[in-house]
């Protein structure tokens, strides 16, 4: 496992601290790689594995976890006869029903360090301070930078710069590094994730009716990224393409998909 240090290196100092941590980010930009990366750290503190429990919700065996009642019997359930400190990490918390009572009620007890993690489209920062306000530190998880890049790329060693032009064509989702850059793989793989991402966080969660439109805007912000733009120049970019103007897409909308292009 290669760890991401400068990830672990924000964690550390709340390790073990009365607060939640939620690790955030976009969808497949290893969120539940770094949570088993904390795992180890705390094995590295001497923490045994009874301590420690880890709910993935994208597993089966969790499925059963649909509401936070559910979520609450497992819990206490699983610590029934342990009395040592508790660290707890639930993975895709949000596919859980009202999950920060169960969390909160957890935390007040004051015996659980709390780890939760969610995509950046169902644990946006507002929901959380509505949820669990004044309680939590957030983590937000990017996908590889260069240097990780340069780590996580097993084909033949390049020089700098080589390696640096690989990594603005195939970005830094990490499983891509599983295919050995076969650019034909690679590009099904992210474009499947692009419209994976744009459909169900963006689309779906904002209730888009003109998919087109959206889709064209996405476009308009992907070209001009590292560039300032507004509404105006957005305006502007359809109409020299023969498309109608902005319809009714919110800026918070815009400013998300800005988000996902960076």
């Amino acid at each position: 496992m290669i760890l991401r240090e400068s990830y672990l290196n924000k964690i550390r100092a709340y390790i073990n601290k009365p607060v939640i941590k939620v690790i955030t980010g976009m969808r497949r930009v290893g969120k539940s790689y770094y949570a088993k990366q904390i795992i180890l750290e705390l094995q590295k503190l001497n923490i045994i594995n009874e301590q420690i429990l880890y709910i993935n919700k994208e597993l089966l065996e969790f499925d059963k976890i649909q509401v936070y009642r559910h979520l609450t019997k497992f819990i206490t359930e699983y610590y029934k006869n342990n009395n040592k400190p508790r660290y707890l990490f639930i993975d895709e918390v949000q596919e859980i029903n009202q999950w920060e009572k169960a969390i909160s009620s957890f935390f007040a007890e004051g015996i659980y360090d709390i780890y939760i993690t969610g995509s950046n489209s169902n644990l946006l920062s507002s929901e959380l301070s509505t949820y669990i306000s004044g309680r939590y530190v957030e983590v937000n998880i990017y996908s590889l930078g260069f240097d990780e890049f340069q780590l996580f790329n097993k084909n033949e060693p390049q020089n700098r710069n080589d390696e640096f032009q690989l990594f603005l064509k195939f970005g830094g989702f990490q499983v891509i590094y599983n295919f050995s850059l076969n650019e034909e793989i690679c590009f099904q793989y992210i474009f499947s994730l692009y419209n994976t991402i744009l459909v169900k966080d963006v689309i779906g969660r904002n209730q888009i009716r003109n998919i087109r439109l959206f889709q064209d805007i996405t476009k308009f912000v992907f070209i001009n990224i590292g560039q300032v733009f507004s509404s105006n120049s957005i305006s502007k970019y359809l109409k020299s393409q023969k498309k109608k103007p902005l319809e009714v897409i919110p800026f918070k909308t815009i400013f998300f998909i800005s988000k996902v292009a960076l």
